[in-house]
Formats: C-alpha cells, structure tokens, sequence
C-alpha cells in the first residue's frame, strides 16, 4: 500500500509540473502581453517598403498613425474588430473612408484574442531582446493562415508578429518598439466627428501612398 502510495506521489511530482508548463505554452491567458499600450511600429507586407509610426491597442481595437510619407497626406487607420470595421483616415482632407472588412486587418487582435491557440516553440533574439516565440492558430479565421508571434522575456511585451501564407506577397511581419502599457482613451478608436466619410478614392485620387498601400494590404493581409 505504502509503495502504491509512493508511485503515485512520484508520477505527480514528475509529471505534473510539465502539464503545466503544456498549458502555460498553449493558452492566451498565460501571456502577460498587457491589454492597452502604445508603441511605435513597423508594418511591412511581403517585399513592399515597410511603413512606420505609432500604434494604439486597447482590448483588441487598434490605432495605426501613419509616418506622413514624401508628398503624401497624414494617414490613419482604425481596426474595430468588435465591429468588423475599419476606418481609413485622411488628416489632410479633414475624410474618411471603410474599406471592406477583411479578418486579417486585425492579425494583432487575433494573435492575443481568446479563440486563439498558443504555443511556445523556442527563444529567439529579435532586435536585440531575448524573446519567447510562440505560433499561433486561428481556428475561426478562414483567410489567415498561421502566424508566429514574439513576447519580450520578463515583461511579455509584444516585438514581433510574423504571418505565413503560401503567397509570399501577402505575409506580413510587424515590429513595436518602446511600448509603454497603459490605458488609452476610447476616442482614438472612433473618426473624429467633424470628418466626412467619403467613397473610397481611387488608386490615382488623392489618397496618399501611404495610406493607398496599406489598404490595398488590407484586401489581403495586415497587422
């Protein structure tokens, strides 16, 4: 009785903590990615130029203030995935406009949502940080395919998501840096007020380039 007692005790001791350590890689909820922050970013798709600026997140909805690029207006683009909107914003023209909704705009807000399935597949050094890779997989989510993502060691800080997709065209990788965690006021994730919503221009209207080619990047994929 006593030695059935002991094996029992053993495969407990020995197993158990690695059971936990199943669950901690596979879950959301283990992450410590906070859930509002504001950060500056890089957005790249396939071999295009990549895009900077600043980026807002809050419970899913994200803000992307857009670098003004040569000769181009001040663009930004707000993804509502509650909504299934997103609202591009030009500054200059005091206008927005909603391209058709496409899953993928809101990579970031699948990669920490709760449908997703987590798993910690190794360490590796992104820009300088020693970071926890884990893949990602949307069950729900019909038009991306798998995406890697990467937490900062220590304070789980988001540096990197990768996508994968069989059209190297359409993968998307996007960086933050100096993320500083902390509420952010709702009216970043509404048009302003006073904008007009407009039809969506043309690739030869006043949109700017860089506004122009991150919606166009949307159609397919986005972070």
């Amino acid at each position: 009785m006593l030695a059935k007692r002991f094996v029992i005790i053993l495969f407990a001791a020995v197993f158990a903590p690695n059971a936990v350590g199943v669950a901690h890689a596979a879950w959301p909820s283990r992450l410590k990615v906070p859930k509002s922050f504001k950060a500056g970013f890089t957005w790249q798709e396939g071999s295009k130029p990549p895009e900077h600026g600043q980026l807002y997140f809050s419970h899913g909805r994200i803000r992307k203030e857009f670098d003004r690029t040569t000769g181009g207006d001040q663009t930004i683009e707000i993804i509502r995935p509650d909504e299934k909107k997103i609202f591009a914003i030009d500054l200059d023209q005091r206008s927005f406009y909603l391209p058709p909704w496409n899953s993928q705009a809101a990579l970031l807000s699948d990669a920490l949502g709760r449908s997703a399935r987590r798993k910690l597949v190794g360490s590796e050094m992104i820009a300088g940080q020693p970071c926890d890779k884990y893949q990602v997989t949307l069950p729900h989510n019909t038009d991306a395919g798998g995406i890697y993502f990467w937490v900062a060691k220590g304070s789980g800080f988001p540096v990197q998501l990768l996508s994968e997709d069989s059209d190297p065209s359409r993968q998307v990788r996007i960086q933050w840096r100096d993320l500083k965690p902390g509420n952010q006021a709702p009216i970043l994730f509404e048009p302003p007020i006073y904008f007009k919503q407009v039809e969506r221009p043309s690739p030869t209207g006043n949109a700017s380039a860089g506004a122009a080619s991150a919606v166009s990047g949307y159609a397919a994929t986005s972070g």
